[in-house]
């Protein structure tokens, strides 16, 4: 039997049902600094409910990623102590540095937490990049008030002006 196994070049495979979490925590400036607090009061809530053998991380991000927190059993986040650009959100940059810091035997997970206003990078194509390294990705969606908040679709105004001129831009 051993021969024969050995000619049929067989491996033993064995899974892990061990879960690396990773949190990827938007800190950008469209977030609300309330909403902020109450989102790491969260997170540290969702990493007391983790099986004994699991571990979790926290990664921080705004127009980069940083590691806030690496993956480690039983983790505290205290607040965000990383300093990471806030103009933008970069949701790719996140899923790509999480892939990079998950330890091996471990299932992967990630659990975005963002209010999803990507305006930088491409997170559609890191989560597919992510979906074929074996990560499942999760979403906790940010929702808040803007109570005086804009939205510009469009802005048009003449092409040609007189200098000292009143011109219309609507």
């Amino acid at each position: 039997t051993a021969v024969v196994f050995s000619l049929a070049d067989a491996t033993w495979v064995s899974r892990s049902y061990r879960t690396a979490t990773i949190f990827l925590l938007d800190h950008s400036y469209s977030i609300p600094q309330d909403v902020q607090r109450k989102t790491i009061d969260w997170i540290n809530d969702q990493i007391k409910k983790l099986p004994k053998d699991d571990i979790a991380g926290v990664v921080l991000f705004g127009s980069e990623a940083m590691i806030e927190v690496p993956p480690s059993e039983r983790p505290v986040l205290v607040g965000p102590n990383t300093i990471v650009a806030r103009a933008s959100t970069d949701i790719g940059a996140a899923i790509r540095l999480a892939l990079a810091i998950f330890p091996e035997g471990y299932q992967r997970r990630l659990v975005l937490v963002s209010d999803g206003n990507e305006n930088r990078g491409h997170a559609l194509a890191e989560a597919e990049v992510a979906r074929a390294h074996g990560a499942v990705i999760d979403v906790f969606p940010l929702r808040y008030d803007y109570p005086n908040e804009v939205w510009i679709e469009s802005l048009h105004s003449p092409t040609d002006v007189v200098p000292k001129e009143p011109y219309e831009i609507t």
